[in-house]
């Protein structure tokens, strides 16, 4: 169901949805080749705004197949990336507790050292197969 209250950024049954900061060439694209039921927020500042919270929320709305991507932009920081994507999901729990939540995390650049953190890897663990973090741009079929 969307978030009673804002609007989409994105058409019903758009086949590409980006999320990107202004001015940045850091994104997420996301494809939607079966023209699937959509809906796309700007979470940072507009669905939420104090405290921890990701950048972008992509819904796919069919009543089948309900999944939702929690979106984080960041420069480096994978393990406040992390933190950002967990506090958004706390947040929005009865929004998002009829759909199967992934996380994706757009960076700059990614740290070794943060990519090998015992807490990062226990959150990829938790969520089996729904983490998924990549530099510059992270495009997926939806």
């Amino acid at each position: 169901m969307p978030l009673k209250g804002f609007n989409s950024l994105c058409k019903e049954r758009q086949k590409e949805i980006v999320s990107r900061d202004k001015g940045s060439q850091i994104k997420h694209i996301a494809i939607n080749q079966d023209e699937k039921k959509v809906t796309h927020y700007k979470i940072d500042g507009e669905v939420i705004k104090t405290g921890l919270r990701c950048d972008f929320l992509l819904m796919n709305e069919e009543e089948e197949s309900r999944t939702a991507y929690l979106i984080e932009l960041k420069g480096s920081d994978l393990l406040h990336a992390v933190e950002q994507l967990k506090s958004t999901k706390t947040l929005l729990e009865e929004q998002l507790k009829n759909y199967t939540v992934h996380f994706r995390i757009v960076l700059n650049r990614i740290s070794t050292h943060d990519s090998m953190n015992k807490d990062f890897r226990k959150f990829q663990e938790i969520n089996k197969g729904r983490v998924v973090y990549k530099t510059k741009i992270l495009e997926e079929k939806i």
